[in-house]
């Protein structure tokens, strides 16, 4: 055992999720911290929660629907040595954290004089809150940990103070939460490399889980960092700053062929926010590609940008065996498109789609519903424009219900109304529970009050758009039964029907077994909060 531990806590499932979330992708982001611990020489213990529980379930509070994937607390906890001194935890997102955060109060419990460090875009962006209110937390790294880390470390092992160390926040013996100066960003990506060798990358192959489908062997990369627009639902600002970083081509492929060579992987997940933005790089990374003919699939999780992608580019991205386009106008309405600082050409974005659909590429088209001050006019707006691309042949219409993220614009603007309340220890864990189902702005803005809740609505929405996909393409029908029977659906709508049908017959297999129990969240500071219920009759008379 050793004294440094990493966890990858457990995920989440909600109602919602299946819609929009697919879990069991490997930890991309802490198999880079375990590299920089190992090349500078700190011997430490990996616990993937998630990896090594990815087909266990259980409840985490039926009452809100929420279920834990992965090993449970309690089995985390069994795993670390006696000697843990530094508990480094990844706390990527704001609506997981309700689970994090119990988890982290259920360590400190069984070891209290242990020093608990946060990494990930949540304490990134919502430090101050999370010192202040959690005081099981100790250290939250600011950004690109992987240098920080390193510091914080040595600082803490020497009895040095860590308000020297750059890139950190903390509480101050008097009580005060401030953050240290920030480092400049990394810019020579090439000298920093993820260490698997602690992770259980057979389970997730065993899943055969991209970010997008089911069935194929993969493994996600990272080849760029950051982002230049500043687009005001994002807190890509805040995490990055407007600072994009891009590895070298070739050593990108070469990362592609490592995996396809070691794992026998069958498909790449490029992770990276925005790694599009850099056409000319982009299109080299396509053309390098093409070249190596790796004889593997790949593609961008996240959004395209659709400027470049005219039709001789795309393809070239074809030729590289690129799979699963994914372009994200994010609304219908032009306003919005002005409140949210949207830097996107809607006539362009139009333009590319057609190519895409076209030349028969799977495309994905991406959208937010319940943005703070939206009217409901701009969602509706935004329900037509997702209606008339799944008309036009688009395979995926992804609307995503808004969450108020810390360290974005947005959220500012509604702690600045009062939108949202974080004075208080209540008001905090009101906040943290309905960001973890979605439920935020459908209870809080009274601009697109419906007799349904707006997670409910855009899921509505999203059939529909599934629906006239099948009606437009008659034989997707088939390929979509077949790839159901074959455990290889793809695409959001697809592998939501594919995990709704698993999980009830794991219901079913829990129920039969006794093992369904009723659960009722508490608080881990020990205050049970009834907003959820409060809420859901206030939604149900509206």
């Amino acid at each position: 055992m050793s004294e440094i531990v990493l966890i990858n806590p457990p995920s989440k499932r909600t109602p919602h999720t299946k819609f929009t979330v697919h879990h069991g992708v490997a930890p991309i982001g802490m198999a880079y911290i375990a590299g920089s611990l190992k090349e500078k020489g700190f011997q430490h213990q990996v616990i993937d929660a998630v990896g090594e529980g990815l087909f266990q379930y259980e409840p985490f509070s039926t009452d809100r629907s929420i279920y834990l994937r992965g090993l449970n607390f309690d089995q985390v906890i069994s795993k670390m040595g006696a000697d843990t001194k530094y508990v480094l935890i990844s706390s990527m997102y704001l609506s997981d954290w309700v689970v994090c955060r119990k988890l982290i109060y259920k360590i400190k419990e069984s070891f209290p004089y242990s020093t608990i460090i946060l990494g990930g875009e949540n304490p990134t962006t919502f430090w101050n809150k999370i010192l202040e209110f959690d005081q099981v937390v100790d250290y939250c790294i600011i950004g690109e940990g992987d240098d920080i880390i390193i510091n914080l470390l040595n600082c803490l092992q020497n009895n040095e103070d860590p308000k020297k160390v750059q890139g950190v926040a903390l509480r101050t013996p008097s009580g005060r939460v401030f953050m240290t100066e920030r480092p400049a960003r990394i810019k020579n990506l090439i000298d920093y490399r993820p260490d698997w060798s602690q992770f259980p990358l057979e389970n997730y192959f065993k899943a055969r889980t991209t970010t997008r489908a089911i069935g194929r062997r993969s493994m996600p990369i990272i080849a760029s960092r950051g982002c230049v627009y500043r687009c005001s639902f994002c807190t890509s600002e805040t995490k990055w700053g407007t600072t994009f970083i891009t590895r070298p081509v070739e050593d990108v492929v070469d990362e592609f062929r490592l995996y396809r060579d070691l794992y026998n992987i069958e498909h790449i997940c490029v992770v990276d926010l925005a790694a599009s933005i850099n056409k000319n790089w982009f299109m080299d990374l396509v053309r390098a590609l093409v070249k190596a003919d790796l004889g593997i699939t790949w593609e961008l999780s996240s959004g395209t940008r659709s400027e470049f992608l005219t039709r001789e580019n795309l393809i070239l991205m074809k030729q590289s065996q690129f799979t699963y386009l994914t372009l994200a106008p994010d609304t219908g309405s032009e306003k919005t498109v002005m409140d949210i600082e949207k830097r996107i050409n809607i006539g362009k974005l139009n333009r590319a789609l057609n190519d895409v659909i076209d030349l028969n590429m799977w495309v994905k088209t991406n959208f937010i519903v319940g943005m703070f001050q939206q009217t409901k006019k701009e969602v509706l707006d935004t329900y037509k424009m997702a209606l008339k691309y799944s008309l036009k042949g688009v395979d995926d219409v992804v609307l995503y219900p808004y969450v108020p993220f810390p360290g974005s614009k947005m959220f500012d603007n509604m702690l600045r109304d009062g939108v949202v309340k974080l004075n208080t220890q209540k008001e905090y864990q009101d906040f943290i529970l309905e960001a973890s189902t979605y439920s935020i702005v459908a209870l809080n803005n009274e601009n697109i009050k419906y007799p349904l809740p707006v997670t409910y609505t855009h899921q509505m929405v999203m059939v529909i758009c599934f629906f006239i996909s099948l009606i437009r393409k008659p034989q997707r029908i088939f390929i979509f039964i077949k790839r159901l029977l074959t455990r290889s659906p793809m695409g959001v709508f697809e592998v939501a029907v594919y995990q709704s049908l698993a999980w009830y017959f794991l219901m079913v297999k829990l129920k039969l077994r006794g093992k369904a129990k009723k659960t009722i969240y508490e608080d881990p500071c020990g205050k049970e909060t009834n907003i959820f219920k409060t809420n859901q009759l206030e939604a149900n008379e509206a």
